[in-house]
């Protein structure tokens, strides 16, 4: 990856409300010969990324990496949103703009996301072409936008909403999504909010207690997800709470066992 730098946030804004995320470049190495002193580790973000490089190098591990947030009772009543930049090279946008006609009465999307230059975000190629297509299907009233968030805005918006909506499948970014991390996985673990999900992409993260539909489909997982009960809801919440929960202490024991690995000294796991 190209060695670019994104900044989420403002000046002034505090330490915990912006985030400096940094491309690195992927150093040319042999891993198996990174990896076997036992001073090294390789560890990736999916069970299938994992998987894939230990063909090439021993004992590489994976943890699927957030942090669990106390959970919002406006979820019960937020929004459904999607969270990110339109892009139909890596997203299933177009599955969006079909969706959206299944949405009933007064639904809509919330677009969470923009650019800080508001006008550069409004010439985009894709931006145009997306409010073309709504606009021929008279779609308009189905999306609300929030403009451009600092890191920690964009975070606390997500964490008011009933849903999250992926929009990625085993097609999209040139099928990378097979072995990679979606965005909205940590962020529905970590703030507790369920996903209507591509069905694939769900069963490689257990999310199968989540709103799943197949293919593109995006309009039949927003039909089940307005037919859902309150009290249907009210479940899908307590399983995610409890793969969480599971999940962060595996990934705790998981960076344990490396540290003691390489440091050659145990220690208690909180």
């Amino acid at each position: 990856m190209g060695g670019r730098s994104f900044r989420q946030g403002d000046d002034g804004v505090p330490a915990d409300r912006a985030t400096m995320l940094l491309r690195r470049d992927v150093p040319v190495e042999d891993l198996s010969r990174h990896c076997a002193d036992g001073r090294h580790a390789v560890i990736a973000l999916t069970e299938r990324a994992a998987a894939h490089l230990a063909s090439v190098c021993d004992g590489v591990e994976w943890i699927l990496p957030f942090e669990i947030r106390d959970r919002l009772p406006e979820r019960l009543t937020g929004e459904t949103a999607f969270a990110g930049i339109i892009d139909y090279d890596r997203k299933a946008i177009h599955s969006l703009v079909k969706g959206a006609e299944a949405l009933r009465g007064d639904g809509y999307i919330r677009m969470i996301g923009g650019s800080r230059n508001t006008a550069e975000f409004l010439d985009s190629g894709f931006i145009k072409y997306f409010k073309e297509q709504i606009g021929k299907r008279g779609l308009e009233p189905r999306f609300k936008f929030t403009g451009y968030l600092p890191y920690g805005e964009f975070v606390d918006k997500i964490r008011t909403c009933r849903f999250l909506l992926p929009l990625v499948d085993d097609y999209v970014d040139g099928g990378s999504y097979t072995l990679k991390l979606p965005a909205a996985v940590p962020y529905a673990l970590g703030l507790g909010v369920p996903l209507v999900v591509n069905r694939a992409v769900a069963e490689r993260f257990d999310l199968q207690y989540m709103v799943c539909y197949p293919d593109d489909d995006l309009a039949s997982g927003l039909q089940a997800m307005q037919e859902l009960s309150a009290r249907d809801y009210a479940a899908m919440l307590e399983a995610l709470d409890r793969h969480a929960e599971a999940l962060y202490r595996r990934n705790i024991g998981v960076l344990a066992g490396l540290i003691e690995r390489i440091t050659g000294r145990g220690g208690a796991v909180r």
